[in-house]
């Protein structure tokens, strides 16, 4: 049977080999993980480590390739992502921009 739905909503910007996080559904393993680190309360370091809409995954279980890491977000039973966060003013100007390349 299949497990727990990752909860990622994500586009491939092919041009940085990344995978543009757009949203973040309320369903899902990445929702649970979010309200765990909230329940450490708002002066917690571990809110930065929340996964949110903006961020971009630049590698899945080892691999870096946007078709690969694809795949593996849909197949794997476990699941190891690096994220990459850009500066808080950085993160609105790119969301505005993409928003407009759709």
């Amino acid at each position: 049977s299949e497990g727990p739905k990752v909860g990622l909503a994500f586009r491939p910007l092919f041009d940085e080999n990344v995978l543009y996080i757009s949203a973040v559904r309320p369903a899902g393993i990445c929702a649970q993980y979010n309200w765990d680190i909230s329940q450490y309360g708002e002066d917690s370091v571990l809110l930065e480590r929340q996964i949110l809409m903006g961020d971009e995954i630049v590698c899945v279980n080892g691999y870096t390739d946007i078709a690969q890491m694809k795949e593996e977000m849909k197949s794997a039973a476990t699941m190891e992502l690096r994220i990459r966060r850009h500066p808080e003013r950085d993160r609105a100007e790119r969301q505005q921009r993409l928003q407009g390349d759709q």
